[in-house]
C-alpha cells in the first residue's frame, strides 16, 4: 500500500510529512519536488521493511504511487531495518539541511554525509538524481570531499565511471580528494582510475598541483607513483607543483617535489617567475631555505620583468626572506637589467596575471633596486632598514630610467619613516637628487601635498628649498600651484623660510 504522506509547499519549500505508528515525521524544506518524492520513497522502503512486507511491490512517490520492485541488497536492507525511523528521519533532516545551502542534490548531501542507509535506497531508485548539482559536482565528489570511504566504494560499484567525471571546474573526484588532503580516499580513486592521476582541471591543475597547493606529502607521494610526470607538469600559467608549494609557503612538500624532479627549481612560469620568487613573494623562508640548497643560483634570477626574489621580497615587505635572499646573493639589490632596456613610464612591469605586489609597480617605469620596491610599497622602517642594509652605499640613491630615487618616492607618497630611513643613509645627496625633469624630492613632496615629507627633506638638506626644476620652479612654486589647499598652506610655511 502506499504510505500515508502529504507533501505541502511553504514559504520557504516543499515540506514532507510522513505518518508512521501514528507519528508524523516531517523533513524539509526541499526545493523540487523530485526531492520531495524521494525523502518520501525513502521513509516509505523504511516502513515497508519494518512492517515486514516484501520490497517486490512497494508504491513509491517517484513511480506516481505505482508499484514497483525495490533491487535492494539483503545487507543494505537489514542495515536499514537496523536504523530506527527516528534517526532515518533525523539523517535524511541532515542531508536536506546540508544540500540546501551548497546547492546539491539529495545524493550529493547524502553522500557527503556518508549516510549509507540512504544512499544505498537512492541509488536503486531509477530517478534517483544522480547526476551533478549546481556546481558539476557528482556525488562522487561529494563523499571524495569530506572522505566518506563506504559512500565512495559504494557510488564506484553503482557507477564506475563516476571516478572519471569533472565537475564545473574541471576537478576529478581525485582532485577534490587531493585538495582536502585525504590520503585513504584518493588511493580508493586511484585504485579505481589510475589515469585520473594525470588529469587537468580548468586552470591545468593536476591532483599533484592541488596536493602540492596543501602541502599533503602522502598524497603527493601517491599521486606521483602512480603518474611521475605529474611533478613537474606545469599549469596553463607555467606554474609546476613546485611553483605552488612555494608560493603557498610548504617547505615537506617543495623537498619532496625537489627531490621527484629536481629540474622545476629552474623552471620558469610565463612571467619568468620560478619557485624562489613565489616562495619570496609569500615570504615562505622555510621553502627559500629548501631552494636555495638545491638550486643557490637562482637567488640572483630575474624574471621576464627584471624582478629578483629580493625585489619581490621588498616589495612585500618581507623582512624576513629580505635578509636570507640578500645573503645568499649580495649583488641582486642593484637595478636589474630590464631598467637598461625599459624606459617608457608606464609599462607593465607588474606579472600580467595579478601578482603584482601593488598598483604602483605597474606604473614604474623598470624594476627597481630593492631599496626602491620597499619604499614604494610604503613599508615600515624595519622593512626599509633590512633593504638599506643589503644596499652597498654607492647604491642607495640608484635612480630607475626616468631619475627617480627612493627618497623621490617617499617624498610622493608622504612615507615619513621610509624617507627619514633613506635620507639617514643617503644624506645629502639622497635629498638633493634630481630626476629627468629636474625635479628634487622636495619637489615631488611639495607638487604632492605632503607637508611631514617635505619638513624632512628641508631639514635634511636646507639648500634643496631653493633648487629649480627644467620648469625654472623652487619647491614653493610647486607647492603653490598643487591642488591640496591644507596642504599647501602648510607647505608654504615650512619652505617660504628656506626660500629666498
Amino acid at each position: 500500500m502506499l504510505a500515508q504522506v502529504e507533501v505541502r509547499p511553504t514559504a520557504q519549500g516543499l515540506q514532507v510529512a510522513f505518518y508512521n505508528a501514528g507519528r508524523r515525521i516531517p523533513v524539509g524544506p526541499l526545493l523540487t519536488t523530485e526531492e520531495a518524492d524521494l525523502v518520501c520513497d525513502v521513509l516509505t522502503v523504511k516502513a515497508a521493511l519494518d512492517a515486514g512486507q516484501t520490497l517486490r511491490s512497494v508504491r513509491l512517490s517517484t513511480r506516481r504511487g505505482s508499484a514497483a520492485s525495490i533491487g535492494l541488497q539483503e545487507d543494505a536492507a537489514k542495515d536499514l531495518r537496523d536504523l530506527p525511523m527516528r534517526q532515518l528521519a533525523a539523517q535524511l533532516q541532515d542531508c536536506v539541511d546540508l544540500a540546501e545551502p551548497l546547492g546539491c542534490r539529495l545524493l550529493q548531501g547524502a553522500a557527503r554525509l556518508g549516510h549509507c542507509c540512504i544512499l544505498q535506497v537512492l541509488l536503486t531508485l531509477a530517478s534517483a538524481a544522480a547526476g551533478p548539482d549546481s556546481a558539476g559536482r557528482t556525488p562522487l565528489h561529494a563523499a571524495a570531499a569530506a572522505g566518506e570511504l563506504a559512500a565512495m566504494q559504494l557510488l564506484l560499484a553503482a557507477a564506475p565511471a563516476a571516478a572519471l567525471m569533472k565537475d564545473s571546474e574541471g576537478c576529478t573526484p581525485l582532485g577534490t580528494a587531493a585538495g582536502y588532503c585525504l590520503g585513504a580516499a584518493a588511493q580508493v580513486l586511484l585504485a579505481a582510475a589510475p589515469g585520473t592521476a594525470a588529469a587537468l582541471d580548468d586552470r591545468g591543475w593536476t591532483p599533484a598541483a592541488v596536493a602540492a597547493s596543501n602541502g599533503h606529502v602522502g598524497v603527493l607521494r601517491m599521486l606521483t607513483a602512480v603518474a611521475s610526470h605529474t611533478a613537474a607538469r606545469a599549469s596553463r600559467a607555467g606554474w609546476t607543483p613546485l611553483h605552488i608549494a612555494a608560493l603557498k609557503g610548504h617547505p615537506a612538500a617543495a623537498a619532496f617535489l625537489l627531490s621527484a624532479a629536481p629540474a622545476t627549481a629552474t623552471r620558469r612560469d610565463f612571467d619568468g617567475w620560478l619557485p624562489v620568487h613565489f616562495a619570496a613573494g609569500s615570504n615562505a623562508v622555510g621553502a627559500i631555505g629548501i631552494l636555495l640548497e638545491r638550486a643557490a643560483a637562482t637567488a640572483a634570477a630575474n624574471s621576464y620583468y627584471g624582478e629578483t626574489p629580493l625585489h619581490i621580497a621588498a616589495a612585500k615587505g618581507h623582512v624576513e626572506a629580505m635578509r636570507m635572499l640578500a645573503a645568499a646573493a649580495p649583488d641582486t639589490d642593484r637595478i636589474s637589467w630590464m631598467e637598461r632596456l625599459h624606459s617608457p613610464r608606464g609599462c607593465c612591469l607588474a606579472p600580467p596575471l595579478g601578482r603584482s605586489p601593488n598598483a604602483d609597480l605597474a606604473e614604474r617605469p623598470g624594476a627597481l633596486g630593492a631599496v626602491l620596491l620597499a619604499v614604494c610599497e610604503g613599508g615600515s622602517a624595519e622593512v626599509v632598514s633590512a633593504a638599506l642594509a643589503a644596499t652597498p652605499p654607492e647604491d642607495i640613491c640608484a635612480a630607475d630610467m626616468e631619475g627617480w630615487t627612493g627618497a623621490h618616492f617617499a617624498a610622493q607618497h608622504g612615507h615619513t619613516e621610509a624617507l627619514s630611513a633613506v635620507l639617514q643613509a643617503g644624506g645629502d645627496a639622497a635629498a638633493t637628487a634630481v630626476n629627468i625633469a629636474g625635479l628634487t624630492p622636495l619637489h615631488v613632496a611639495a607638487l604632492n601635498g605632503q607637508p611631514a615629507a617635505a619638513a624632512l627633506l628641508v631639514a635634511a638638506a636646507p639648500q634643496a628649498a631653493q633648487a629649480v626644476d627644467f620648469n625654472r620652479r623652487t619647491p614653493l612654486a610647486c607647492a603653490l600651484q598643487a591642488p591640496h589647499s591644507f596642504a599647501t598652506r602648510l607647505m608654504w610655511h615650512i619652505l617660504a623660510r628656506f626660500d629666498s
